[in-house]
């Protein structure tokens, strides 16, 4: 569209449902991202609009009027079935011009991630990072362990800490998303990416013996001895309470599961005011079998709706590490782009997990993400019993299929 010598790309972002009481800072930094596109392309300019956690409704009800943006940004998994809809109805235009992009950039996992129906529609901007623990690297030192490569290195290290009178971990139980998280995390780390998909697609029932396999598997790190809190108060822990469980002073915890969704909590006056978050660092999931590092989390992806020039320059504008590095510099933010420098992300936690995230050759989105919401509550509620009384697996898994199935 030509209005007064300036071409206008109507740009749409959608914040991810864990981001949205810190939306505002997501959408100053993507705003900061598009100012530097309108800087690289003199008489360009983007219009902005946010549709916060509500943004899959807003979308589709301006498809159907008829006043789609050029471009809109999808939070996945929450958005697949979106996107799907959205490829099947031809209502979004192919991206196949970024392809060699992507091949230079990307590992070939987060073009899969973009690839639906065989084409390539959606660019994946924005990571959410569900497979890393934070730690206390002064704590670790001062017992004199290093981080875990392995599960079996997980569990010495819980132990190590344990015996040196340090609870080794701390977990939010009652968010409803930090159990799933662990457990999607075990499930793919020691069954793999093809039962992973058919668990996700409920072509593996949960109650298989690979289900159980993972939860038995899981409890060796959520389990009462191993706990900042008791288990009766981790199930009930929120997010937000279980993170300052590590950065209070003096800390309860020695480590905290929550990836890149941690990053937002330091910026709260709690966090601050208690230990600098540069006195933190990540690792990665701990493998369980001997396979590539994987990772499990979400996706922000870029997707055009009106296939011209203009949007053509932003979606390839968003695909390079220029556009990328202007967010990793402000923070709360990774890339799954190879070429972003390490040394563009402000905190050392920020920049192992932009090392994983980038060098992992298996991503999948997050298993109860994938799941139908009815199902998701039952299921988180479910795993909080199962960490009460994992004597109850049968019934347990049972629980979990009949809830599968009805959903």
């Amino acid at each position: 569209m030509i209005v007064a010598a300036a071409v206008i790309v109507r740009a749409i972002m959608l914040v991810p449902v864990r981001a949205a009481s810190h939306t505002g800072a997501d959408q100053q930094s993507f705003q900061a991202v598009l100012s530097a596109f309108e800087k690289a392309n003199p008489g360009t300019t983007v219009t902005f609009s946010s549709a916060g956690t509500a943004a899959g409704t807003k979308l589709s009800a301006a498809v159907k009027a008829g006043t789609p943006p050029d471009v809109a940004v999808l939070s996945l998994p929450r958005d697949l079935g979106l996107l799907q809809s959205l490829v099947t109805a031809k209502t979004v235009a192919p991206i196949g011009f970024v392809a060699s992009t992507l091949d230079r950039n990307y590992a070939y996992t987060w073009k899969r991630v973009g690839t639906v129906q065989g084409g390539l529609y959606a660019l994946p901007f924005k990571v959410d990072d569900e497979s890393a623990f934070w730690y206390d690297p002064a704590v670790f030192k001062r017992v004199g362990v290093q981080p875990p490569q392995t599960w079996s290195d997980l569990g010495r290290l819980a132990h190590s800490l344990n015996s040196a009178g340090i609870k080794p971990f701390a977990i939010a139980g009652g968010d409803g998303q930090s159990l799933a998280a662990i457990f999607a995390n075990v499930y793919l780390t020691q069954q793999g990416p093809v039962r992973y998909d058919a668990l996700a697609a409920h072509k593996i029932a949960w109650t298989d013996p690979s289900v159980k396999a993972a939860l038995r598997e899981m409890t060796s790190i959520v389990r009462a001895q191993f706990l900042s809190r008791t288990t009766a108060n981790m199930i009930g822990s929120g997010f937000a309470a279980a993170v300052m469980q590590l950065f209070r002073t003096p800390p309860k915890a020695a480590m905290v599961f929550g990836g890149s969704a941690v990053i937002p909590v330091l910026g709260t006056k709690a966090a601050v005011a208690a230990r600098p978050a540069s006195q933190f660092d990540t690792f990665a999931f701990p493998r369980i079998a001997k396979a590539p590092a994987r990772v499990v989390g979400g996706t922000d992806v870029v997707v055009m709706l009106n296939d011209s020039p203009a949007a053509r320059s932003l979606v390839g504008y968003l695909a390079t590490p220029a556009a990328a590095t202007v967010w990793a510099k402000r923070g709360s933010f990774l890339s799954p782009n190879a070429k972003v420098a390490v040394a563009s992300y402000p905190l050392a936690g920020s920049r192992t997990m932009a090392t994983q995230v980038t060098e992992t050759s298996i991503f999948r989105l997050d298993l109860a993400g994938l799941e139908p919401a009815a199902f998701r509550a039952k299921l988180a509620g479910l795993l909080q019993a199962y960490v009460r009384s994992p004597g109850r697996i049968d019934a347990i898994t049972k629980a979990i299929e009949a809830a599968a199935s009805s959903a």
